[in-house]
């Protein structure tokens, strides 16, 4: 016999086992009427398990059909009273039932059974709602817009079934928050099943909206931990030369993300601005605390594109924190990071806007200057690093905004009216505590426009070594709004979103003819975290 007719012959016995063994579970098992009824009356009126014990292990070991559920489903709806803990096995087993996914009769019949269960043995309702929402984490699909008719069909019965749920049980609602949290997949597992779930989550939304907070600052978090690990593991593969087997799931939690991202995306779109004090909130807890992230922040720059007038209130919100004396430095300057990031980036954000800012910020700088001429004492390793985060983003913004606030003569008393010569020239030395490639377009723009002269200085600095410590420079190299990559939700982010434009007559980016198509406002970095070439091993998605 050749080896391609022995493996054939094999293929056709696996097959013809696989069709057995469906036949053996259609056919072999026949439930008996009143089988729970006989085994709960045994185990609790007679002492005796064993009818129980063998019924949780039929069920277990065999799926049940159709006719099978049915008669199953009925009889257990008699006896929900005595369901109680003892019955806590059989009770499990039943939820791992693919009700979902049966017939008309047998949904109906499993949503009764829950409900009736839920409201005479309370104590079942954590299992139960865990259980549902593990079955809303099943995928084996994904989507851009929305699931197939099928796997939607599939989740809308879960969520009927919640929303009765709750309907007839209001307190439950703890538990399903609790339950949310605790089912929340892994963030390395299959991007289908992240997407399934956040999709979910926020379709739980709709129907009982007083838990969208929650929700959203669930999903938010989460999404904060992928966009972390893939800053992480992107840094371990510029740093590994085994970096394969990291590059590969890197690319996992990138697709992950980005379809999360997608779902988020469309569910804001549903909602409309209404939604904007809850996301002014849930920034201010989850994703401003966090330093680092790439990507999950677009959900704010794209928030307030919904509603523009809403834009000068977010603003605002950011800049209290700067000065503030009641936070520490690090929510200061990363509040200081997204404000210079949105002004630079979002395109909706006008100029006045630009310049009320840059104005507040050099104001706060000369009045931190001259408080520096009294005596005081400051605590701290880097007790200015607020002071050089304002700073940097000052220059940031004047490098960035070039266009727009030398756009005329009243630009340039404008950018005059900041008196920049004080702040660089101060003995707190700014520029040496500045990203190298933010220093050099800065001096370049304002020697253009004689605003002040600082490649002197910098020369000076460079020579004597005068560079801050990497540890002491964390906040000083993160761009929170830098170009977003994330392929299939970027379509969202584009439209609103400001790409550096260079002049004719600008020499500050001596990089443009190397770095071709890229936004090259940091391209000139040594610091990976900041060039836009670190997202290099992003691009290869489709």
């Amino acid at each position: 016999m050749s080896v391609c007719s022995s493996r054939t012959s094999h293929v056709a016995l696996m097959r013809n086992s696989i069709a057995n063994r469906n036949s053996f579970i259609e056919t072999a098992v026949k439930i008996k009427e009143n089988i729970v009824k006989s085994a709960l009356n045994e185990l609790f009126n007679e002492g005796n398990g064993k009818a129980y014990e063998d019924l949780v292990r039929t069920l277990r070991a065999r799926p049940l059909n159709d006719g099978n559920a049915v008669i199953v489903l009925n009889d257990c709806s008699l006896c929900v009273g005595a369901m109680g803990r003892e019955a806590k096995l059989l009770v499990e087993v039943l939820f791992t039932l693919n009700w979902n996914t049966m017939s008309e009769k047998v949904i109906e019949l499993f949503s009764k059974w829950v409900l009736d269960l839920l409201t005479a043995q309370i104590y079942h309702a954590p299992m139960a709602i865990g259980s549902l929402l593990k079955v809303l984490a099943k995928s084996d699909e994904m989507w851009i817009g929305s699931p197939s008719l099928r796997q939607a069909m599939m989740y809308s019965h879960v969520h009927n079934l919640i929303a009765q749920i709750v309907s007839v049980i209001p307190m439950s609602t703890e538990v399903l928050v609790r339950s949310a949290i605790d089912n929340f997949p892994y963030h390395k597992c299959n991007p289908c099943i992240n997407q399934a779930y956040t999709h979910n989550l926020l379709w739980i939304t709709r129907y009982i909206p007083t838990l969208t907070d929650d929700l959203l600052t669930l999903i938010l978090n989460r999404l904060i931990i992928i966009d972390v690990n893939i800053r992480n593991n992107s840094d371990s593969v510029n740093n590994d030369i085994f970096d394969i087997e990291v590059e590969d799931k890197t690319d996992d939690l990138i697709e992950s993300l980005d379809l999360c991202m997608t779902e988020v995306f469309q569910w804001m779109d549903q909602n409309g601005p209404e939604i904007l004090d809850l996301l002014f909130s849930v920034f201010q807890r989850v994703i401003l605390p966090t330093y680092g992230t790439r990507n999950v922040q677009f959900i704010m720059l794209y928030g307030l594109s919904k509603d523009v007038r809403r834009v000068p209130d977010f603003l605002e919100i950011l800049w209290q924190l700067v000065p503030s004396a009641r936070v520490g430095p690090g929510p200061r300057q990363a509040s200081i990071a997204h404000l210079a990031g949105l002004l630079a980036r979002a395109a909706y954000i006008n100029t006045q806007s630009i310049k009320i800012y840059i104005k507040k910020m050099t104001e706060w700088c000369h009045s931190y200057i001259k408080a520096q001429e009294m005596p005081s004492s400051h605590n701290g390793k880097n007790p200015h690093s607020v002071f050089y985060s304002v700073c940097q983003y000052i220059f940031y913004l004047v490098a960035f905004k070039h266009k727009e606030l030398f756009s005329d003569k009243n630009g340039l008393i404008f950018v005059v009216s900041l008196n920049l010569p004080k702040i660089v020239m101060c003995s707190l030395n700014p520029l040496r505590m500045c990203h190298e490639g933010i220093a050099e377009a800065f001096a370049s723009i304002t020697r253009i426009h004689q605003i002040v002269y600082c490649h002197a200085l910098m020369e000076q600095n460079l020579r004597r070594h005068l560079r801050a410590e990497e540890e002491s420079l964390e906040h000083q190299e993160w761009f929170p709004y830098d170009p977003y990559v994330l392929p299939k939700s970027s379509k969202w982010i584009l439209p609103i979103y400001k790409e550096y434009e260079e002049t004719v007559n600008d020499v500050t980016l001596k990089s443009v003819e190397m770095c071709g198509e890229e936004d090259d406002f940091l391209a000139t970095s040594p610091n990976p975290h900041l060039s836009k070439s670190s997202f290099n091993s992003l691009r290869h998605i489709n």
